[in-house]
């Protein structure tokens, strides 16, 4: 990525640039997975009425395989 945007043109310290461990995986709440669902269905029903009919009788999707769903709920930064 840095060599990509020193190429374009961008000049930065790439000695600031952190390096995460990429191999570990991120907690994510069960009740935070099923909030965004709903959300992006609510959005589906109001902009895209058909694709959100495709979706009804259809099993929850399954979350990335870099998530890992743990017990909880919302978070707490989501608006209510």
């Amino acid at each position: 990525m840095h060599a990509e945007s020193v190429s374009r043109g961008y000049r930065f310290d790439a000695g600031r640039i952190a390096h995460a461990d990429t191999t570990g995986r991120i907690d994510v709440p069960r009740g935070q997975i099923v909030f965004e669902w709903r959300h992006l269905k609510a959005k589906l029903a109001a902009r895209a009425p058909d694709q959100c009919n495709r979706l009804h009788g259809t099993p929850d999707p399954e979350p990335h395989p870099l998530m890992r769903v743990v017990p909880g709920g919302v978070a707490d930064w989501e608006r209510p």
